[in-house]
């Protein structure tokens, strides 16, 4: 997976990616597209 992470988990629609230092980012699946304010957060979650 690219920046470290690989998939941890699914509970739901929601995808818990852990990174190898520790770091968590969890990512929605939606049928519709992320808003730009959850696309931001996730990106401040992974660090990136």
């Amino acid at each position: 997976m690219k920046a470290g992470f690989t998939l941890d988990r699914v509970k739901g629609c929601h995808h818990i990616y852990k990174h190898t230092r520790g770091k968590r980012a969890v990512v929605p699946h939606p049928k519709k597209d992320l808003p730009k304010g959850t696309y931001h957060s996730i990106l401040k979650q992974a660090g990136i």
